[in-house]
């Protein structure tokens, strides 16, 4: 179980998950009191949603405005509970977040859950502060391809609509294979190669490539990706 006041959350509904109402961290709480549970993001794809936390960090005076900006940012993050975990969608869902003009900084954090194979799912976001104009965002577009800033790899494009990263796998694998050619290897191989019981041997493997999303269109305030 999550300590507080992650666990303060009521789960949101499964039509239309509900944006959670919570009070500002703590100091002390904002180095993360759950880091034991917490899972990477690269380990969650294909899990069940049981739950997604907005947590506002810098919450606004008003309750009111503080509702209406979670409602927002819950439409525009479009991660619901019950649903299933994608790191590529969450990635580009996240920075349309962080370019919200009320978003100085958003962060989404996994953590293990009771039911078996989910994970919770926490949105974290600091508010720009009052003071400051929302016309100071950074730059809409980022990603090694765009700026040149090799740093920013392997996130090769993002913008609030598409984002681009570089993908490797690697494998390595060991094979036994018990009375090879079916206990008739002279009928199969060469003369000079008489394999015995049992053949040993070592595979590697390094698989490059791209993961791309790209949100399309919207039906029905969903989103629509290809």
């Amino acid at each position: 179980m999550l300590a507080d006041p992650i666990t303060a959350a009521e789960p949101p509904a499964p039509e239309q998950p509900a944006v959670p109402l919570e009070q500002p961290l703590p100091p002390e709480a904002q180095l993360d009191p759950n880091a034991a549970l917490r899972i990477p993001m690269g380990a969650a794809d294909g899990r069940s949603i049981e739950q997604v936390v907005l947590h506002l960090r810098n919450p606004l005076p008003d309750q009111t405005s503080n509702e209406r900006l979670r409602q927002q940012l819950s439409n525009t993050f479009a991660v619901w509970a019950g649903g299933t975990f994608s790191q590529l969608i969450t990635d580009s869902n996240l920075a349309r977040v962080q370019r919200l003009p009320a978003v100085r900084e958003a962060e989404v954090r996994l953590y293990t859950s009771k039911q078996s194979g989910a994970v919770i799912l926490v949105l974290l976001v600091t508010l720009e502060p009052i003071s400051e104009s929302p016309q100071s965002r950074k730059q809409a577009i980022s990603g090694w391809l765009a700026t040149g800033r090799p740093e920013q790899f392997p996130r090769l494009y993002q913008s609030d609509r598409t984002f681009i990263k570089a993908i490797l796998n690697g494998s390595t694998g060991v094979f036994d294979d018990i009375n090879p050619w079916f206990g008739q290897a002279p009928t199969f191989l060469a003369p000079g190669y008489r394999p015995q019981k049992s053949v040993a041997w070592l595979e590697d493997s390094l698989e490059p490539g791209l993961g791309a999303i790209s949100q399309i269109a919207r039906i029905a305030s969903q989103p629509l990706y290809l």
